[in-house]
């Protein structure tokens, strides 16, 4: 069984209005400077009381640690102001209770 079908008659739509041609931005005018002698950079040194503390290691066990436990204060937050917000819904005055009696 072969079936064949015809090309459907384009559908006309609406014509757009034209889109206006964007506008170049105006290059930016750059003022002339003189140039600066490059200073050599002195790094502060660390508290002579306390060593700098520098971890490069990443333990994918502890990062995965610290994002769980991040989740679960975010968790905690949120039920906690869920809790708030139910103790302000509570405060209100209850609505009065509309009792529909059924048909007859």
């Amino acid at each position: 069984v072969s079936v064949t079908t015809e090309p459907a008659a384009p559908v006309p739509m609406e014509e757009a209005p034209p889109v206006p041609p964007p506008v170049a931005p105006e290059p930016p005018v750059v003022a002339e400077q003189e140039p600066v002698a490059a200073e050599p950079v002195q790094e502060e040194a660390p508290p002579a009381g306390k060593p700098e503390e520098v971890s490069v290691h990443v333990d994918e066990n502890g990062l995965n640690k610290s994002i769980g436990a991040l989740g679960d204060r975010l968790a905690s937050e949120i039920s906690r102001f869920g809790g708030l917000f139910q103790k302000a819904l509570d405060r209100k005055q209850p609505a009065p209770r509309v009792v529909v009696a059924p048909p007859p």
